[in-house]
């Protein structure tokens, strides 16, 4: 984790110092941050999208757990768990291993998350838990991301159905090659 991610833990301490002297949480945020004369706006963003990510899953507000999904929202790549665990040591000095895997664990269940077949997790783009989820990976540039196609999964569990039942919890994955990749292969 970076110095600046770092800075943004001890701002969420201190958010919730003072959250109740204002009438909004939203306010107590934005007020902490605008001290701050080494963050950016982007940066102020994500930290505010990190806390309201944690209201909206109604998990409790803890460090660990406000660090972790902060770090998922500026990174925007897969990660293992030692990964992880190596980012946050910069800011929280006494994470273990144990607990790291049972907020990620959390986070995957509730849909936050989605773990991948390599035991790496991403954060989910679009943030809904009830319904399947289909990830692209690209075999030449190694990137990732979300297909957001209703029509795409709805043809595959008609096409399917015959043969298996979809579990709608856990996400399918496919591989090929990317626009960007196939058009530099030909």
């Amino acid at each position: 984790m970076t110095q600046l991610q770092a800075n943004f833990c001890q701002v969420f301490d201190l958010r919730n110092a003072i959250s109740d002297s204002f009438s909004r949480e939203g306010k107590c945020l934005d007020a902490v941050a605008a001290r701050s004369t080494r963050t950016s706006e982007a940066k102020i963003r994500n930290m505010m999208k990190a806390h309201d990510l944690l209201k909206r899953f109604q998990l409790k507000k803890t460090r660990i757990r406000f660090c972790l999904v902060l770090h998922f929202l500026e990174t925007q790549s897969p990660q293992s768990h030692q990964s992880v665990m190596e980012s946050l040591k910069a800011s929280l000095a006494s994470v273990d291993g144990v607990t790291l895997y049972r907020n990620l664990v959390r986070l995957v269940s509730l849909g936050l998350l989605h773990k991948l077949p390599d035991n790496q997790y991403i954060l989910c783009s679009h943030l809904c838990s009830k319904k399947t989820h289909i990830i692209f990976s690209c075999r030449s540039c190694d990137r990732l991301w979300e297909v957001h196609s209703k029509v795409t999964l709805d043809v595959l569990s008609k096409s399917m159905a015959h043969e298996c039942e979809i579990d709608p919890t856990q996400p399918l994955f496919f591989q090929g090659l990317c626009k960007e990749c196939t058009a530099k292969a030909d």
